[in-house]
């Protein structure tokens, strides 16, 4: 939130349960991993590490339209109780993805978070009606 505020952008989290405005972006995360099939897994807190690395898939959507998912359970799911789901990212929003250790140091996720606001910064000047 501190790296969109810097590059000017007003900023505002939602609560759960609380109303999503009507305009606006909303950018979403889903924290993922490869697993031994090269299938992308959603990564559940405290299952067993496939990889010593994390996946970070960050998503724009446009608040005026309707909600569209940032992933989506694979079909047919793959059940393993020891890790999470395997999930598909859609393609109907913009999404960037971010490689990082399963530890990141401070300074790692500050530079994520410049990266999705440049990002994002990028999107809008190539789509300048893809925001009110």
């Amino acid at each position: 939130m501190k790296s969109l505020e810097k590059a000017g952008y007003a900023v505002r989290h939602l609560r759960a349960g609380e109303a999503r405005p009507a305009a606006g972006l909303q950018i979403r995360g889903v924290f993922g991993e490869a697993d031994e099939r090269n299938r992308v897994r959603r990564l559940l807190v405290g299952s067993d590490p496939i990889t010593s690395n994390m996946l970070l898939y960050v998503g724009v959507s446009n608040l005026a339209r309707p909600e569209q998912p940032l992933y989506e359970l694979a079909n047919p799911p793959s059940n393993d109780g020891r890790h999470g789901p395997v999930i598909t990212v859609t393609s109907y929003a913009p999404v960037a993805r971010f490689e990082m250790d399963r530890e990141p140091a401070d300074e790692d996720l500050k530079k994520i978070a410049s990266q999705i606001a440049a990002a994002l910064t990028a999107l809008l000047n190539a789509n300048p009606t893809a925001a009110p």
